[in-house]
């Protein structure tokens, strides 16, 4: 809420000359109090604007809200006028219902009825023509081929609530090369939202893939990587559990295993010792086994 504009004690000397012309009276019930009102600075179609008035003076404060505007050079797409009074020490709100205008040139006008508040305030609005929001949510950033995509489409409007006039949505996925690989003309909203699934290729094109959405008047696009699977690097450590004497007839080894990142792996395990000769076929002791990080 930009458009605040109030009438407070600092201006009092200001219209002190005023009040004494309209009565003496009018000077012990005002003095010290003020009078505000509060609005957007942006219009937009099909959204209905309104304005907020505090009254904090003891007496009822009257006033005429005009709403006006419309494209250049032509004919005004809207003009309505409501008067409302603002009862003492409390607040009120006023609506105009906006249908589906167009970019132009929109200001609201709020007149005081009363000498007594001598408010007198006319805005410039700014035309904002969107009036939903879309967003693309995936299940993930990255995606490998012969994955199952997950999509979701939200669609909500200036007030972040489910876009009640907007019953369908216009989805394409694109690959990397911007050739459409699958299409969702009429995609059904239900309470704002639509979702769907699509299974990728085998072996499709690499790269930066994008959904476009169209919803409304509103045009919005998400990017996703699609990209072959590459396992992630790891380290192993072997080492005997305890030092090795000439005379022992056993040992002992302890692996260890972990990605780059610290995480521990979780796999299969094989062990081949060769005692004598490593270019045998077989080997001389062999194990294979379950790892979880160390064994």
């Amino acid at each position: 809420m930009s458009l605040v504009t109030r009438f407070v004690t600092n201006r009092w000397i200001m219209w002190f000359l005023e009040l004494l012309i309209i009565g003496i009276f009018i000077i012990g019930y005002c003095k010290g109090q003020g009078f505000s009102a509060i609005g957007p600075n942006t219009i937009r179609p099909n959204t209905p604007y309104s304005i907020s008035f505090t009254n904090s003076f003891p007496c009822h404060a009257p006033v005429d809200v005009t709403l006006q505007g419309g494209p250049i050079g032509c004919k005004l797409a809207i003009n309505q006028t409501i008067s409302a009074i603002v009862s003492r020490r409390t607040g009120k709100s006023v609506s105009f219902e906006v249908g589906n205008i167009a970019k132009g040139d929109y200001k609201v006008l709020v007149r005081s009825k009363d000498m007594g508040i001598p408010f007198n305030e006319e805005i410039d609005l700014a035309y904002d023509g969107k009036t939903e929001s879309i967003f693309i949510l995936l299940d993930k950033p990255v995606y490998k081929p012969g994955d199952v995509l997950k999509f979701r489409i939200v669609v909500v409007d200036v007030n972040t609530r489910p876009a009640a006039d907007i019953k369908t949505v216009n989805v394409t996925l694109s690959d990397a090369n911007g050739n459409s690989i699958r299409r969702w003309p009429f995609g059904k909203l239900q309470h704002g939202v639509f979702e769907s699934q699509v299974q990728l290729a085998s072996s499709p094109t690499l790269g930066l893939w994008s959904f476009t959405v169209i919803a409304g008047r509103s045009k919005a696009s998400k990017s996703l990587e699609l990209r072959e699977y590459v396992l992630p690097k790891y380290h192993v450590k072997v080492y005997p559990q305890r030092a090795l004497l000439v005379t022992e007839k056993g040992i002992v080894l302890v692996v260890e295993t972990a990605y780059t990142s610290g995480k521990p792996l979780e796999g299969s395990l094989t062990v081949d010792l060769f005692l004598d000769d490593a270019s045998k076929r077989r080997p001389d002791y062999f194990t294979t086994k379950r790892i979880e990080g160390q064994t």
